[in-house]
């Protein structure tokens, strides 16, 4: 009898345990994205003149410490119509939504139901009375976003929510609601979901992940990125992972960078050392550098003297006093080095085809803007999508695999 419960007692722990295992692996949720590409009507020098107004106004921060704004003021946060973008679905106080996550802020905006229809077409537009939920920011609860080019800008209040995500729902989301948009017109999504730091937050406020973990219905502070490589293969996926990492997305294993430490790391943006750059192998001299990872912009963006070294190691380069451009079937490499380890983009991946100056297309690494420090660099999408890419808020770092 003794040895019958004795049995029972081992197969009871056993079952505990076996139970207890399974529940304690994180749970990892998956949102489907869409690319939004490129818009080819833009004649390149407005493009370019867009481009880096975007620069200067989303890493202001770099330039200049104080600013005496009369509303509250969110740094610029993607390219829109002028590069290619990913989205995907939120829902908001009931009402869905399609955002891009942006890596580069930290703040969620979507249309108010008061934007007009000559402002934002037929975009989804935020009812506070269709939510039970809403609640009005205190006072005060106005904010604008200058977007630095032909007095483009988007302004609005801010309010609370409940807020879903991949199936996950966070309450009392602070987030901002736009009566005033000169962009919905030109673009596919309808609004920004900011995945950085809350240090960075113009709202005052945690971003949507920061929030799920605080209101514990999320493991891990993780979200992670397949950026699909749509020009190498027409049925690969773009997506992201929340809570953990899908270990079906890359090769190798993942390797992790610190954030770092000094100016651009205390203001919370995703801020890494980059060690150096490659072209066939050979050091451009980029040693030392700091690189914000930025999944909402599209090109890489550098110290314009090193720029101007990769490309002259590219046959056939060619800048018009703009733009740097390579021959659309370049066959040359060219590396990022993070923690001793170089991520090769694809040479596919690093010419922008639907921008074209004859023979030859626009690369996919371009020079900053005059103001923004030397040796620093804005990573996006063109690399990214070489790469599963972690963005860990638990551990304060980002982690680079090489793409399934």
């Amino acid at each position: 009898m003794r040895l019958y419960r004795c049995f029972v007692l081992t197969l009871f722990i056993e079952l505990f345990l076996s139970i207890t295992f399974i529940n304690a692996v994180p749970t990892v949720f998956k949102v489907d994205l869409y690319k939004r590409e490129i818009s080819t009507s833009i004649p390149n020098k407005k493009r370019f003149k867009l481009q880096q107004a975007r620069l200067i106004n989303k890493y202001s921060k770099l330039l200049k410490r104080d600013s005496q704004e009369p509303f509250i003021s969110i740094p610029l946060v993607n390219e829109y119509y002028i590069d290619c973008s990913y989205y995907g679905l939120i829902i908001i106080g009931g009402q869905s939504f399609t955002v891009n996550f942006d890596t580069g802020s930290s703040d969620l905006w979507v249309p108010a139901i008061q934007c007009k229809f000559s402002e934002c077409g037929i975009h989804n537009r935020f009812d506070p009375k269709k939510s039970p939920t809403f609640v009005p920011a205190p006072h005060p609860n106005l904010f604008t976003i200058d977007y630095g080019y032909d007095s483009t800008t988007v302004s609005g209040y801010i309010g609370l929510d409940t807020v879903t995500l991949g199936g996950i729902t966070v309450t009392n989301q602070t987030f901002g609601l736009a009566t005033v948009d000169d962009l919905n017109l030109v673009f596919e999504e309808d609004g920004i979901l900011g995945l950085a730091f809350p240090q960075l937050s113009s709202l005052k406020a945690p971003c949507v992940i920061k929030s799920m973990k605080d209101q514990n219905v999320l493991d891990h502070s993780i979200v992670a990125f397949h950026l699909g490589r749509y020009k190498l293969d027409h049925s690969d996926k773009n997506f992201m992972n929340i809570g953990g990492i899908d270990p079906n997305a890359y090769v190798g294993e993942i390797v992790y960078n610190d954030i770092l430490d000094n100016l651009l790391g205390s203001w919370g943006y995703w801020a890494i050392m980059m060690d150096d750059i490659y072209v066939d192998k050979a050091s451009m001299g980029a040693t030392n550098s700091s690189a914000i990872i930025d999944t909402g912009t599209a090109n890489i963006w550098g110290d314009p003297s090193c720029v101007k070294d990769i490309h002259y190691n590219i046959p056939g380069s060619y800048f018009d006093g703009y733009l740097w451009y390579i021959p659309c079937d370049t066959k040359t490499v060219v590396s990022l080095v993070f923690n001793s380890v170089a991520y090769e983009i694809n040479p596919i991946e690093l010419v922008v085809q639907e921008i074209m100056l004859g023979p030859l297309c626009q690369s996919a690494i371009q020079e900053n803007p005059k103001g923004l420090p030397r040796k620093f660099w804005l990573v996006g999408a063109f690399f990214l999508s070489n790469v599963y890419s972690v963005f860990d808020f638990d551990n304060h770092q980002i982690g680079f695999a090489k793409a399934k």
